[in-house]
Parts: structure tokens; sequence; C-alpha cells
């Protein structure tokens, strides 16, 4: 195998990190995608090299949008790799034993081996891959909650009456499944005409948002669930 060089003190904790599925599988998983259950965010599993003992793994962040498109024929699997979200590469050597995730150590890549990136030519092939339908639904499930955080943090609507007083602002609507819902807040006395644009409600100086709704976490009761099946 390629030697590594990586720092020891920066790993990514996969505690809590659940297999969805396979984008590409051939006698044994090649490409997996997981799910980190804390924040939402997905990570890719790419198998690049082996020895007499071990499998090694690439593990990245990939964007539910990214994904999408890769299983839509729209991206090879390079560009998914080099679109990712977040540029640290992280990596874990698996062996035949097959412990349980969280015993293997998952170490940043310092500097990535050009022999470990993805090949221009990869497209995804339906036939290759399994629980395609559960990663679709999750990749769409992802895309629809970033929509909603991006919308939460967006203003709606400002009305101002007078240049040194703002009598009104409507922030965006916070969705539920029934209904839309604005929300108003009101203050007054600021002493320039304001310009709000993409700002999130707690950068509005002198206004109390205590007594307003805010978007709970999402809580999941999903089992952890490792993938032990690197080998």
């Amino acid at each position: 195998m390629e030697i590594l060089t990586f720092n020891n003190n920066k790993q990514l904790d996969t505690s809590n990190f659940i297999r969805i599925g396979d984008l590409s599988h051939f006698e044994g998983p090649l490409l997996t995608l997981f799910e980190e259950l804390n924040s939402g965010h997905l990570y890719l599993f790419d198998w690049v090299d082996r020895d007499e003992r071990y499998n090694r793994w690439l593990i990245y962040r990939a964007s539910p949008n990214h994904l999408l498109k890769f299983i839509r024929n729209k991206i090879s699997h390079l560009e998914l790799f080099e679109k990712r979200p977040e540029k640290n590469i992280y990596f874990t050597d698996i062996d035949a034993g097959n412990k349980s995730f969280y015993n293997y150590g998952t170490f940043k890549i310092e500097s990535l081996p050009k022999a470990y990136y993805p090949n221009s030519d990869n497209y995804f092939e339906l036939s290759d891959g399994n629980n395609i339908d559960k990663i679709k639904t999750l990749i769409i499930s992802s895309l629809s909650k970033q929509k909603s955080e991006n919308e939460y943090s967006n203003v709606y609507w400002v009305s101002v009456q007078k240049r040194n007083e703002v009598k009104s602002a409507y922030f965006n609507r916070v969705r539920n499944k029934l209904t839309s819902i604005p929300y108003p807040i009101r203050h007054t006395n600021y002493r320039h005409l304001l310009i709000l644009v993409n700002l999130s409600l707690n950068n509005i100086k002198g206004v109390n948002f205590d007594s307003y709704p805010t978007v709970k976490k999402r809580q999941t009761q999903n089992k952890k669930q490792y993938a032990n099946q690197y080998n």
C-alpha cells in the first residue's frame, strides 16, 4: 500500500455513523454512503488500496446535490470527489478481523497520493449498487432539510416607514407540515435605513428572540449500525 502522510491529532469521529448503502459493489463494497446522525452530514467510504491484512478506505463528506447528480450520471466519481463540501480527507485501514467500526483509527491525510484519486471515466452503474432506493430517499431528505435551513436564515420581507425607524420586519416563514406561518418582529429607533440580506434572526441588534419559536434539532431513533463488511 501507499505510504501516507497523516496527522495523528486530527481524527474523524465515526461513532455516530450509520451505513446507508453501496453506490458501487463488486465482490464487496467499493463506494459506500454513510450518514452522521448528529449533523446529518453524508460521508463516502471510498476503497482505494489493500495488502495481505488490511483494506484501505478514504473517508470524505459528500454534498446531497452532487450525490444526486452522480446517481443520475451527470458527473463522474472524480467530479463527485472534487466537489466535496469539505476539503478534509480521512483514511482508515480495516483488517480482515472485521472489528466494530469504532475500533479503527480514522486520520486526516496531509497529502493524498495521485493513485488514490478516482478515475474520471468512472460513472455510477445502477447494477453495481445496492440499497439505491434507500440512498435516494436519504439524499432527497437531506436536500429538503438543507433548503429549509437556508430559508429559515434568510430575510423574507422588510417594510420601512421612515428613514430612522423600522416599523416592522417580517422574516421568512417557519414551515411545518400543515402551514406556513410568518412571524412579525418589531423594533424602532434605528438611525439608518437597514439593508437586510441573507441575515439570520440573531443578527438583529436589540431584538429579543426568546419568545419566538426556534427550529428544533432533528431527533432520530435510528439504531446505530456499523459497517463490518469491509474485508
